[in-house]
């Protein structure tokens, strides 16, 4: 910015829904189910609020649903009261494991700001990506995802070769496990509801996640 350009990649903005399937890994680790049960009704007050409602988006609502259908129909609520329960600090401490920095430049992420109810602290309200990360950054959580909680330092140039096909260079970043493969599989099957429901990908097996 400032400069003749805007790098969309690299801009941080609050990611919004798309930070959800954080909070339901952590609540896998705690061996709580993609199918228990939460009260998905709206508006619903929460001692972290201070005193304002949460309120799902366009008034959608259930008395009980399972975190699948929660994910699938983005309800804000449940993904709060599981962000209570597991702890907000859990919930960044996952997502800097999986990919988002801990801090951009000198600015601590994912963590109140000078303003904010609780500067330095992680408050619930995480669960609806009310911090901003870059687009890139959130990209190499849905990777770990993908790869069965294997985490991979993000590049984008594979190989080079020459003319002759010899190889000039290769990419020799190295994976390191940062989740349990069995709690990565069960987000990635919760994250393919969510595109089977939105109408899915014809021919090609998907998972993901809309965020406003």
């Amino acid at each position: 910015q400032g400069q003749g350009f805007y790098d969309d990649a690299m801009a941080r903005r609050p990611p919004a829904s798309t930070f959800k399937p954080l909070v339901l890994a952590v609540g896998l680790r705690e061996g709580i189910s993609y199918l228990s049960r939460w009260d998905g009704s709206t508006p619903r007050a929460f001692p972290g609020r201070l005193g304002v409602p949460l309120r799902n988006q366009q008034g959608q609502q259930c008395q009980s649903c399972t975190l699948d259908e929660a994910m699938v129909r983005s309800l804000n609520t449940p993904f709060y009261a599981l962000a209570e329960q597991v702890g907000a600090g859990r919930i960044r401490d996952l997502a800097v494991s999986m990919g988002i920095p801990a801090q951009y430049g000198s600015t601590p992420s994912l963590v109140d700001v000078k303003g904010d109810p609780k500067p330095g602290k992680t408050r619930p309200d995480i669960a609806m990506g009310r911090y901003p990360v870059s687009p890139a950054d959130l990209a190499s959580v849905y990777a770990t995802f993908a790869a069965g909680g294997v985490r991979t330092e993000r590049h984008l140039v594979e190989r080079v070769t020459g003319a002759d096909n010899q190889e000039w260079y290769r990419a020799t970043a190295t994976g390191t496990r940062v989740l349990d493969v069995g709690v990565a599989a069960d987000v990635t099957t919760v994250l393919h509801n969510v595109v089977e429901h939105d109408g899915g990908l014809p021919g090609h097996p998907a998972a993901g996640k809309t965020g406003t």
